[in-house]
């Protein structure tokens, strides 16, 4: 659309349709599906299973409240029946059939964006259509006679009054409004939407994408008359950030925009009211930071858009041959690589947007050069984010937000991590945050932020209303802490902390997790009170809030399936945890237990192999090391590999192969791809299986993989690939204790 739109010269003009099918899905003929079918090679048997799917169909009306029917329908496919999508494809395969004889036989051509690039006649997605040609009587004659034979024939009703036409400026006002008339449908300057997505894309970004902007002012307007809390708040990660996402994978929305979006989300949580109109106590970059990294984990829009765009030139990369990568390396990128590409001139918005977002994965990018792995014939960009090099927009998105948050302190991480692990009510976890955010509206603090209130404590009316104060050291908090049993928790904190965050973050840290939960429930619990005496002149003693706390976290607890005595039982279970020891393999096999070691300040990474028998005697052992540096699970994936290799070599049929990665034992037994040299890693091994399909390969945790962790460890002082036929001395202890 955006060539049409800036094509002014040229002798050949060019047009696209954007047609209407009215009632596509009830409208198909039975006959011309299952025409379709057998033409296009479908089995006689599977033609009948699918004609009955559809043909099988009744429905039934209550008229008068007497129940009519069964009424049997003669055509159509069912709506929200999951077969039916597909079956409408096969259907409109009929309309590409027709289009493509067309252009074959020359009657149609398509448009090209620019010389060398693919011709596109047609897009076809379900019911939405799009058709291209050049702009003249003789194909747009032909054009709508392959409309006229496709409705005949398919049942299908084409709405030329809802359907829209738009012609390339190369050609005169007064013969675009002639084909237009003969045609039978609307024409206009832009073809607003196909797909949910803007078709062209104007001057003002900002006006084109309004309409995500009203989406979400109308779905907050409809929450504004329900009493939300800040817990029940937490939707606006689940409905309000996905409703831009779709646009968001193809277009980088315009920044004032995002901001407005932003700014509206975050009057919304704070709870400004109908006017939206209120203290925004924190800015919304801060609620974006991670809960580790004490924000709320909300989506900064900016990132999230851009690592949602990097992914279409990731595609470009790992897809060339696609309709959408020729077309646009020949129009932006004809004689260089996708990396190497410019933004050209009076480029698209789309490739703007694609090209500007490169930078998400140009830093974390890099070239696979692999000597050591023979099946890679060519170097590869592969993204250094994911274990098996593929982009994703979660680790994009995950890497833009560490680079913007690089000066964050890991001590502070720490503490706001173990704050949310409290085990307590999530709206008192919220409360915890609030208050170690120095965004709790007391009155101290309402004061500070120009808001005309009384500075004194709400419950006594002595001292100024401020944390430490209001749950520490008023009359009205005093007693409750005893109440619930944390006195011994609280005193001598108090006297070592003056203020109240750090007081919090030590609890939380050094404390269990229920102790910490019980602390956090008793502060809503004042909290509340607090409000209860402000709003509605109504106040519990400390007593009763003690009470009021206790007996919510244990209600709390009971419904999270929380004992009590859950801790000192768990402690027990540590204490009495038998140890775990290797175990003799069944009778027949052997087993092969493998460890990688790793040498930093070397540059190298070795393992090690030991070989036992199901009586658990020592068979053979070996380790190896390398001068490359690879990372955790690639060394834990080249142990594995290389013994099913000496296993392979000694002769042995039967192995069990037991490694201490889970990682790379779930990678192995899954069935997703990669590029990375890790998955490469898993490949070999996944073929290496395949051949020997009497060789396993299971997961082991560390106390019972200790015997080749010391081989593995030791491979640095051997000098090469070595194999011991007698038990070596840096496992002989280790050994014997397996044996008892």
């Amino acid at each position: 659309m955006h060539t049409l739109k800036r094509r002014t010269r040229g002798a050949k003009g060019e047009l696209a349709l954007k047609i209407d099918i009215s009632k596509a899905y009830d409208k198909v003929e039975w006959s011309f599906l299952k025409g379709m079918l057998i033409r296009m090679g479908f089995s006689d048997t599977w033609v009948h299973w699918m004609m009955l799917c559809v043909s099988s169909v009744n429905y039934s009306a209550l008229v008068n409240f007497e129940k009519v029917g069964p009424i049997r329908p003669g055509r159509g496919l069912r709506q929200g029946d999951p077969l039916s999508p597909y079956l409408f494809i096969i259907v409109a395969e009929g309309l590409t059939s027709l289009i493509k004889k067309a252009v074959a036989s020359g009657d149609l051509h398509g448009i090209k964006i620019c010389r060398g690039a693919p011709a596109v006649s047609h897009l076809l997605f379900a019911d939405d259509c799009f058709l291209f040609c050049r702009s003249n009587l003789s194909e747009t004659r032909k054009l709508m006679e392959i409309l006229k034979i496709y409705e005949e024939a398919s049942g299908q009703e084409i709405n030329l009054s809802k359907s829209e036409v738009f012609f390339s400026r190369n050609i005169s006002s007064a013969a675009q409004e002639d084909l237009s008339n003969l045609m039978g449908v609307k024409h206009v300057m832009g073809t607003g939407t196909y797909l949910g997505l803007p078709s062209t894309v104007g001057r003002s970004k900002k006006q084109t994408f309004a309409f995500i902007k009203d989406r979400i002012w109308k779905r907050i307007n409809s929450w504004r008359s329900r009493p939300l809390s800040r817990a029940d708040k937490e939707m606006i990660k689940y409905v309000l950030q996905a409703i831009p996402a779709y646009v968001m994978n193809i277009y980088l929305l315009p920044d004032s925009l995002i901001n407005d979006i932003e700014r509206m989300i975050n009057a919304f949580w704070w709870g400004g009211g109908d006017n939206n109109k209120g203290i925004r106590w924190l800015a919304w970059n801060k609620l974006t930071c991670t809960k580790e990294e004490g924000g709320l984990g909300f989506c900064d829009f900016q990132k999230f858009n851009m690592a949602m765009v990097a992914k279409q030139g990731w595609k470009f990369l790992n897809n060339p041959n696609s309709l959408v990568a020729r077309i646009f390396k020949a129009r932006y990128f004809p004689r260089s690589s996708f990396l190497d590409s410019c933004l050209g001139t009076n480029p698209s918005f789309i490739w703007r947007s694609i090209w500007k977002s490169r930078q998400v994965w140009l830093q974390g990018c890099r070239w696979s050069i692999v000597p050591l792995l023979h099946m890679v014939e060519a170097d590869r960009v592969i993204w250094s984010a994911e274990s098996n090099g593929v982009y994703s927009v979660r680790s994009g998105y995950r890497k833009l937000m560490q680079e913007s948050n690089s000066t964050f302190r890991q001590t502070e991480g720490e503490a706001w991590g173990d704050l949310w692990k409290v085990q307590a009510p999530p709206k008192a976890k919220l409360l915890l945050w609030r208050i170690c955010k120095d965004c709790l509206p007391t009155r101290t603090r309402l004061r500070n932020s120009y808001v005309q209130c009384p500075i004194e404590c709400s419950l006594c009316m002595l001292e100024p209303e401020e944390e430490w104060h209001m749950f520490f050291e008023c009359e009205g908090s005093i007693d409750a802490w005893s109440v619930v049993g944390l006195n011994h928790i609280i005193l001598p904190r108090r006297h070592k902390f003056n203020n109240i965050r750090d007081l919090l973050f030590d609890i939380c840290r050094y404390e269990n997790k229920q102790v910490a939960g019980k602390m956090a429930t008793l502060l809503w619990c004042l909290w509340q009170n607090r409000n209860n005496k402000v709003w509605k002149n109504n106040k519990l003693s400390a007593q009763q809030v003690g009470v009021q706390a206790a007996h919510m976290w244990n209600e709390w607890s009971v419904v999270q399936g929380i004992s009590s005595e859950q801790q000192s039982g768990d402690q027990q279970l540590v204490a009495n945890r038998p140890t775990i020891q290797w175990h003799n393999p069944r009778f027949g096999y052997v087993k092969c237990n493998v460890d990688a070691s790793f040498f930093n300040i070397a540059g190298a990474t070795g393992w090690g192999w030991c070989v036992r028998d199901h009586q658990g005697r020592f068979i053979i052992a070996g380790s190896n090391i390398m001068q490359a540096r690879l990372n955790i699970l690639e060394g834990e994936a080249m142990a594995i590999k290389e013994a099913m290799i000496e296993m392979i070599q000694k002769g042995f049929s039967h192995v069990i192969i037991e490694s201490d990665s889970k990682t790379v034992v779930d990678a192995i037994s899954s069935s997703q791809v990669g590029i990375s040299e890790f998955s490469l890693l898993i490949s070999s091994i996944k073929s290496l299986l395949v051949s020997n399909p009497n060789f396993e390969v299971k997961f082991v945790k560390r106390q019972a993989n200790m015997t080749v962790h010391a081989l593995a460890r030791a491979a640095y002082s051997m000098s090469g690939r070595r194999v011991f036929e007698s038990i070596p001395r840096c496992i002989e202890n280790q050994l014997i204790n397996d044996m008892n």
